[in-house]
């Protein structure tokens, strides 16, 4: 488990991220917590992906285009409700920043990864634990902490954010081994400056395109890399 020390620091990091106005993005766009299991501790295992996405904010109208199904739609405005509820949560710990909030935090947003996240719902959490770790022992972490109108980023935003708040992020965590979800945030992850006790290897996106037998292959050498590094 993390010490009452690191909860700290990562009570005063994420108040800072969510007061954070630095892109003058729309009022909707905001920062989005990511979780930290319950049993994760220092030299751990952190998962990293480009950003949070945006889904929560569909209309109905929106959600009907998109979704041809009833089921599918069904799903779409559960996962809004969700994403609602969860903000609520983080404006509720930034207007009392307590451990308790903090722990809340971690609560609702984990239950999502594993129960709406993803599409199936659950789908992120299931590709996760595919690399071979439990969602209780590990962090999430996004490079740039707010979702963007059409995911465009800019080398700005990405730089800005990492400065800012997702290198000191790291530096807290101190995690042993990295696994970035997705060729686009390996790439972007290994023109940085690391800690050197920090091992960066390639894993797989719950939206990932690639071929099961890619696929496989990328979750079994996270397998044996966490392996490795626990023997």
């Amino acid at each position: 488990m993390t010490t009452l020390r690191i909860q700290k620091l990562l009570i005063d990091l994420w108040r800072d991220i969510f007061s954070c106005k630095q892109c003058n993005l729309p009022v909707d766009y905001i920062p989005t917590f990511r979780p930290l299991g319950n049993l994760y501790q220092e030299n751990g295992v952190v998962f990293a992906q480009i950003n949070p996405g945006h889904i929560g904010w569909l209309t109905d109208s929106e959600i009907d285009e998109r979704y041809k199904s009833e089921s599918a739609r069904h799903r779409a405005r559960y996962k809004r409700k969700v994403t609602s509820d969860l903000l609520l949560l983080q404006d509720h710990f930034l207007k009392n920043p307590s451990i308790q909030n903090w722990k809340l935090l971690n609560i609702g947003y984990r239950n999502a990864m594993i129960r709406v996240w993803g599409w199936p719902p659950g789908k992120y959490s299931e590709t996760i634990e595919r690399h071979g770790v439990a969602i209780q022992e590990i962090a999430v972490v996004n490079i740039a902490q707010c979702p963007i109108p059409g995911d465009k980023y800019s080398k700005q935003i990405f730089s800005n954010c990492w400065r800012l708040h997702t290198e000191r992020l790291l530096r807290i965590l101190k995690p042993k081994l990295i696994v970035a979800q997705g060729k686009v945030c390996l790439n972007f992850l290994q023109n940085q400056d690391l800690d050197n006790n920090s091992t960066l290897v390639e894993g797989n996106h719950h939206a990932s395109r690639q071929s099961n037998e890619v696929k496989n292959r990328i979750f079994n050498n996270v397998k044996s890399v966490i392996e490795q590094l626990r023997a």
